[in-house]
């Protein structure tokens, strides 16, 4: 099963079974898009915060703010780097999949990106 959560709530998201996402890494406002180490920091909290096996997969719901999903992307590579032992095991993030909104259909377009996670000395 994933964890499905929102980037930010700036828009009511649901998936493409019409599941709301309720859960979301930032708020609707974002004061200081451009403090990349803040934004690192409080994705890295989330995950921190999980339970085992709750980040396994993650589907991540985007529709914008480049700032913020490329520091938790960042954020995600650093979280599975720095685990160790069975933890590694138990609480790294497999695979990562974008949401991104297509206004065309009104649905959402998968993109995997699980390899920019990856700790590259286990590839």
């Amino acid at each position: 099963m994933a964890l499905k959560i929102g980037l930010t709530e700036r828009h009511e998201m649901h998936t493409n079974d019409g599941e709301p996402i309720v859960e979301f890494l930032f708020p609707k406002d974002v004061d200081h898009v451009h403090s990349y180490d803040a934004h690192f920091e409080r994705v890295l909290q989330f995950l921190n915060a999980r339970k085992d096996s709750e980040l396994t997969n993650v589907w991540l719901f985007v529709t914008g703010l480049t700032p913020l999903l490329t520091s938790t992307i960042k954020a995600m590579k650093f979280y599975n780097w720095n685990l160790v032992g069975n933890a590694r095991l138990n609480r790294a993030i497999d695979t990562l999949t974008l949401w991104h909104y297509d206004t065309l259909s009104g649905k959402y377009r998968e993109q995997c990106v699980t390899e920019l996670i990856e700790d590259s000395q286990f590839l």
